[in-house]
């Protein structure tokens, strides 16, 4: 540009900031990126930095870990004006901070100084809280779901139960959303959360409607009960509501999935399903159609709460788009639901909740799962007292899965390998299985099914005997290789330099060796050509006076 004479533009600058964020591990990235980002506010600078410039250093210096530089481009905005911090700004900000908080310094010890770092990252998110709440409500600053969620991201790094129930007063303080469970420290706040808590998931309770919610903090209960001072918590709820000047936040899937991950951590497991129908409800004010991480945060409030059933159930619809739009089912997705049932194994149909798992992931995957199987089998396993019938209908379920899964290993080896100790655990278990049929049911059961158990497991003992062999031969091999390779960079340069020159003469004296041998063998076959033609002659003139002899 500078020999074309042509001058950069606000563009220009922006795309070098980006392309400094997009390679942080260079050592010269963050220098580089301040030194140009504080040249612009030079006197004869042709572009002066805009707030669109602040940001893409500040993101220079987080994708770095840089937060001394990070901290000292932020104090260098204006409060006001067309360079001060926007929303974007304070996300940027807020992700930064947890992530430095979250990354692990090489030596340090996890359960101190990790956690305290944590809890400094928390009270600093706090302290720039307020700053944003005071600027939203005074109108300077426009809130996003980016920005509330990044808050709330931050806040899930504190080990204390207040900062996740501080998650939900955010929410209702940016969104409008209320909680649906008193704040804690409020005098109705343990009875509720008793009152939350006492469901019997053994009894395959169905979701919430939404008329059978329990809005715990309605208006009338909030102006009236005063749950907290807005100057000394963050988080209450600002006198006048939102600003005039703007609307309450609108929550998306990122919300959801923060907001089902706190009451999980607090421990409010009705709180989380109030919320999923709140949030998800096609009739409802925010008709958010959840994606794939937001049905397995839900799976893993299932889990929490043993309902296999319930699990189940958000499997079908998963698959038949009951809230908005069909999500594909992943492998990630049949372990957590199983995880659900083996989790519920005191009931006796979590049983048939798996298989009905199962068959659904036979149906939808490429290939079986085999931690998914085995945790099918660890189920069955389980189960007391055992009934060899319903371990004997496991096996046959699992069967042709587990035939399917051997294959996969033998044939296809890039997909194989990648779950090739998980398909190992699974054949281990399956013939620990068969035992306890054998011995459980060993004088009911008929002869055929005996000879077919007997068989299934001779036949698995075997390919686990092969596979076994197989893999230690090409350890060995491995082995063998490296040792010899080691050996090989252990010698001294001088030695290894003088068997390469050893090297070279011997393929030089093979090659004059085969050259000469090759002369040889041309003139060997020119002789025996020379005395085959001679002889040939010689006969001619035999024959030619034989003739003449005859005749004369």
């Amino acid at each position: 540009m500078k020999k074309r004479a042509q001058l950069p533009d606000a563009h220009t600058f922006t795309t070098l900031f980006r392309g400094f964020s997009w390679h942080p591990q260079f050592p010269l990235s963050v220098s580089r990126a301040l030194s140009i980002y504080h040249a612009m506010y030079a006197d004869n600078s042709p572009v002066k930095p805009s707030i669109i410039h602040t940001n893409a250093v500040l993101k220079v210096c987080a994708m770095a870990g840089d937060m001394d530089a990070l901290l000292g481009v932020a104090a260098r905005l204006p409060p006001r004006g067309s360079g001060a911090p926007n929303n974007l700004t304070f996300t940027t900000i807020l992700n930064a901070i947890r992530s430095a908080a979250w990354t692990s310094i090489k030596g340090e010890k996890v359960d101190s100084a990790r956690l305290e770092r944590q809890r400094r990252a928390v009270m600093q998110g706090r302290k720039l809280w307020e700053e944003i709440r005071d600027r939203w409500a005074k109108g300077d600053l426009y809130i996003d779901e980016e920005l509330v969620c990044a808050m709330g991201r931050l806040m899930l790094l504190g080990n204390d139960e207040q900062d996740c129930d501080d998650i939900l007063s955010l929410i209702e303080q940016t969104m409008a959303v209320p909680r649906q469970v008193p704040r804690q420290g409020q005098p109705g706040r343990r009875g509720a959360v008793r009152n939350l808590q006492a469901i019997d998931v053994a009894k395959d309770s169905d979701l919430p409607s939404l008329d059978e919610m329990v809005p715990v903090a309605s208006e009338d209960s909030i102006s009236s009960e005063d749950p907290s001072d807005p100057e000394s918590d963050p988080f209450a709820l600002l006198p006048s509501g939102p600003p005039k000047s703007q609307a309450a936040v609108r929550p998306g899937r990122n919300t959801l999935s923060l907001v089902i991950d706190a009451c999980i951590r607090v421990r409010i497991m009705r709180a989380a399903q109030n919320y999923w129908g709140l949030f998800t409800d096609p009739s409802g004010p925010y008709k958010i159609v959840p994606d794939t991480e937001n049905y397995h945060m839900y799976l893993r409030l299932m889990r929490v709460q043993r309902a296999s059933k319930m699990a189940v159930e958000l499997i079908d619809d998963m698959r038949q788009g009951t809230l908005g739009s069909k999500t594909e089912l992943q492998t990630k997705t049949f372990r957590i639901a199983l995880s659900c049932c083996v989790r519920d194994k005191r009931n006796r149909n979590s049983v048939l909740y798996a298989a009905k798992l199962v068959r659904l992931m036979d149906e939808t995957l490429e290939h079986p799962d085999a931690r998914a199987l085995s945790m099918y089998l660890d189920l069955g396993l389980s189960q007391q007292p055992r009934d060899w019938r319903t371990l004997l209908d496991i096996l046959r379920r699992t069967q042709f899965s587990i035939r399917n899964l051997r294959s996969l290993l033998a044939y296809d080896v890039a997909k194989g390998k990648e779950q090739e100790e998980d398909i190992m655990d699974l054949v281990k278990m399956s013939i620990g299985l068969i035992d306890v049929i054998l011995d459980i049911g060993n004088e009911e059961m008929s002869g055929d099914e005996r000879k077919n158990c007997k068989e299934q497991s001779h036949a698995m003992h075997a390919w686990l005997t092969r596979t076994a062999n197989q893999d230690k031969g090409i350890k060995a091999h491995a082995e063998s290789r490296r040792g010899r390779l080691a050996n090989r960079e252990r010698r001294p340069a001088r030695v290894r330099d003088d068997e390469v020159e050893r090297t070279h003469e011997d393929s030089d004296a093979i090659d004059a060796r085969s050259r000469a041998s090759l002369r040889q063998t041309d003139g060997e076959r020119e002789t025996s050509r020379w005395q085959k033609n001679r002889r040939r002659t010689a006969d001619k003139d035999v024959a030619t006076a034989w003739q003449r002899f005859t005749t004369d």
